[in-house]
């Protein structure tokens, strides 16, 4: 791969939140100069390169690309870092990693956008959401500047679509999302479509597809239904969303297979989500049983083992996602559900049913362990 000097150059100049005006005012040069290093039209003088890494606070190698793989593994082992404290639900620790390791790589984008990637997780937990968020956006809205990688690109507006929506502008959301390419024209569609993967590596790509697209699936149905994050619940009929849940649980079983695993958090939502439904159209017996159904996948999601792996046709070989991906507790999440002031309203009609408060009881005895 041949070392783009312009680009490096570039990037650590935004890193440092410098315009070319005022990094040539800072090194005595025209901003014309800036210009020229930073598109390959002329490169410094040889005098400039240690002048250029004591102002970066980088070494001559790693200015001029010398050892640049050890450089891009290492990288890599970093980024892998602070996503394993992300998936251990370790944020803090995630931040700061990534923090340091940011400083010690200031221009590398993964390491920006995995700065990015652990604050969003670590919205809610540490300083304020507002701060945390305004940091996001402009970590992302540097990367956009100055990157050329495609894909990077397009994990940023998502992000930072997302990012806009969690402050509450919907409509720089939506613009955002609006530049983002439709399903049939992504990566995974096209080599699924034109078969450009064979053998084992196509099944293994295909398995990965899959699981994206069952999520696309699940949060469309999750939207329909009502179910958390989304809030309006009578989108369809009652009846409808019962027969829409009842038939994503089939698609659940047959994309994962029947023990469903770190799946089985989806299913415990479907389960209450059924049992509330139930509720509103006075059905009490099914209510029940979908409380109990919900208590028992519960049970699933919280013994299963993490390392396991799923052995369906669709994911066979493939490993679960780790507990804390989703939540640390399903009978926290599901005793939430029963008990919270505005939610447990969604359960009127069962208030006094001695099968009710067994449920209730029983989630609360594990919520508590």
């Amino acid at each position: 791969m041949k070392y783009d000097l312009g680009k490096k150059l570039k990037s650590l100049r935004t890193a440092h939140n410098l315009t070319q005006e005022q990094l040539a005012d800072r090194l005595g040069v025209s901003f014309q100069a800036i210009s020229k290093w930073e598109t390959n039209a002329s490169v410094p003088d040889i005098s400039m390169f240690p002048v250029l890494a004591n102002f970066y606070h980088v070494t001559t190698d790693e200015l001029l690309g010398v050892d640049i793989l050890k450089t891009g593994e290492k990288i890599c082992q970093l980024c892998e870092e602070i996503y394993r404290l992300e998936r251990e639900w370790k944020l803090k620790e995630a931040v700061e990693k990534a923090r340091e390791s940011c400083r010690e790589y200031p221009g590398s984008e993964d390491l920006q956008f995995a700065l990015a990637h652990s604050l969003e997780q670590a919205t809610y937990v540490i300083r304020t959401k507002e701060e945390n968020l305004a940091e996001l956006a402009e970590i992302l809205q540097n990367i956009l500047e100055t990157s050329t990688d495609t894909a990077m690109r397009l994990r940023c507006q998502s992000m930072l679509a997302r990012t806009y929506h969690t402050m509450g502008d919907k409509e720089k959301a939506l613009e955002i999302v609006n530049k983002l390419p439709e399903l049939p024209q992504t990566r995974p569609h096209q080599i699924i479509y034109m078969g450009l993967k064979q053998g084992s590596e196509r099944a293994d790509f295909v398995k990965g597809a899959v699981r994206v697209y069952y999520e696309c699936i699940c949060a469309g149905i999750f939207s329909l239904c009502g179910i958390w994050p989304y809030k309006e619940r009578d989108i369809l009929p009652p009846l409808e969303q019962i027969a829409l849940l009842d038939s994503f649980l089939k698609l659940q079983a047959i994309v994962f297979g029947e023990d469903l695993l770190a799946e089985n958090m989806n299913a415990v939502m479907c389960a209450y989500t059924k049992a509330a439904l139930w509720c509103d159209l006075g059905d009490r017996e099914n209510a029940i049983a979908e409380l109990e159904a919900a208590l028992a996948c519960a049970e699933k999601f919280q013994n299963y083992n993490e390392s396991g792996r799923y052995d369906s046709a669709m994911q066979k070989g493939c490993e679960t996602l780790p507990r804390s991906a989703w939540s640390n507790s399903a009978y926290v999440d599901l005793y939430n559900e029963l008990s919270d002031k505005r939610r447990k309203e969604n359960y009127a009609l069962l208030q006094g049913d001695p099968r009710f408060e067994t449920i209730v009881q029983k989630v609360r005895a594990k919520a508590d362990m």
